[in-house]
C-alpha cells in the first residue's frame, strides 16, 4: 500500500472508483507497481463524493483515493473517529490477525497496518453516510404510518377429490359452497361473542392476529379491503378469496407498536430517497470517463478470510469472494 494511498474494496476487483487528477487515477492507469492489482475496469470521478457514493450502491467494486481527500472530505461532514472507535479498530485487527493464516494475509495485503485501515475507511464510509442522510429533512406523520389491527379466522378451501392425482387441488363448487356455509355460521355467532379469539377456540379454530392499512395484502388483499371500510369492534362478514373464506373483527383503528415500526420503515424508505436523489444530483453534473481493461487474474478470487465487524457487536464473520 503506497503512503497516502488507501484502497477500499467490497469484493472482487472488476471495477474500482477514483477520483480524476489525483495520485490513485496515476497509479492505476500506469502500473508501475505489480503490487498494484490488475483491474477490469476503472472509473474515474470529478468529485471525491461519488467515489464513496458509488461503492455504498454497487456501482464500483472497490474505491481509491488519497488521503488527504478523506480528511477533507470528513471536515466537510465534520466527521471524526473517536477513542471508542480506534479501540474497536485494534481489537478487530488483532483478531482479523489471529483468525487468518499468514498466506491469507499476505494473499490480501493483511498486514496490521493495512488492516487497521480499512477498518477505518469502513468506520469513515458509515459516518459519512449517516451524515449525508442526516441532511435529509423528512419526516413522517402518524396518518402516514398509521396501522390498524384485526383478529380473524381463515377457512381455508379444500378438496375430498377421489382422484389418484395427487397434484390435483382443484376445489369444486359444492366443496366451496361448503365451506363458505361454514364461515357465515360463525361469522352469525361471533356477533353476540364477548370475545372473538375465544369464540374462535370454542369453535374448534384458531383466531390470528394481523396489523394492516390500506396497501396491505396480508393475509389476503380481500380481507383487507374489506376490513379497512369497518371501525374498532366490527366485524367483517363472510369475505371470499381465491383459496379461502374469511372472518374478520377490527380490534383496533391504530395499533401503537405496529404504527411506531411503519413510521420507521417509513422514514427510511424517506431517507434512502433522499440519498438517491443526491447520488442523481452528482450523476448529472460529473462527466465520468471509463477506462476499460482486459480481465487478466484476481488474486482474491476463492480466498476466504476471518473479519470482525466493528460496527456491530464484534462477531466475527467469514467474509469470501468466491463466486
Amino acid at each position: 500500500m503506497y503512503h497516502g494511498l488507501f484502497f477500499l474494496w467490497k469484493d472482487v476487483l472488476t471495477i474500482t472508483a477514483v477520483q480524476s487528477t489525483t495520485k490513485p487515477e496515476s497509479i492505476f492507469l500506469n502500473r508501475t507497481d505489480e503490487r498494484i492489482p490488475k483491474l477490469g475496469n476503472l472509473i474515474i470521478l470529478g468529485h471525491r463524493e461519488l467515489i464513496y457514493t458509488f461503492l455504498g450502491k454497487g456501482y464500483v467494486d472497490a474505491v481509491a483515493a488519497h488521503e488527504e481527500s478523506v480528511v477533507q472530505y470528513m471536515k466537510d461532514y465534520d466527521v471524526k473517529i473517536t477513542k471508542a472507535d480506534k479501540k474497536a479498530i485494534d481489537d478487530a485487527a488483532e483478531e482479523f490477525d489471529k483468525a487468518n493464516s499468514q498466506k491469507k494475509k499476505d494473499k490480501v495485503s493483511g498486514s496490521e497496518e493495512n488492516v487497521k485501515r480499512v477498518m477505518t475507511l469502513m468506520v469513515i464510509e458509515q459516518k459519512m453516510r449517516s451524515a449525508i442522510v442526516a441532511e435529509a429533512n423528512v419526516n413522517v406523520t402518524d396518518e402516514e404510518a398509521v396501522q390498524k389491527h384485526m383478529q380473524y379466522v381463515e377457512f381455508d378451501y379444500t378438496t375430498s377429490s377421489d382422484s389418484s392425482d395427487s397434484s390435483d387441488t382443484t376445489v369444486s363448487d359444492d366443496e366451496k359452497k361448503q365451506v363458505k356455509e361454514k364461515a357465515a355460521a360463525f361469522a352469525e355467532g361471533a356477533k353476540t361473542a364477548e370475545d372473538f379469539a375465544s369464540y374462535a377456540t370454542e369453535q374448534g379454530t384458531e383466531a390470528k392476529d394481523a396489523t394492516f392499512d390500506s396497501d396491505s395484502v396480508s393475509p389476503s388483499k380481500e380481507v383487507v379491503k374489506a376490513a379497512d371500510k369497518l371501525g374498532e369492534g366490527e366485524l367483517t362478514g363472510v369475505v371470499e378469496s381465491d383459496t379461502a373464506c374469511y372472518v374478520a373483527k377490527v380490534t383496533s383503528l391504530n395499533d401503537e407498536a405496529a404504527t411506531e415500526t411503519k413510521k420507521q420503515s417509513l422514514l427510511t424508505e424517506k431517507q434512502d430517497k433522499y440519498y438517491k436523489k443526491v447520488l442523481k444530483k452528482w450523476k448529472k453534473e460529473e462527466k465520468i470517463t471509463v477506462h476499460k481493461g482486459t480481465w487478466n487474474k484476481i488474486d482474491f478470487t476463492r480466498l476466504s478470510v476471518k473479519a470482525k465487524d466493528t460496527s456491530t457487536t464484534g462477531t466475527s464473520t467469514d467474509s469470501s469472494s468466491g463466486n
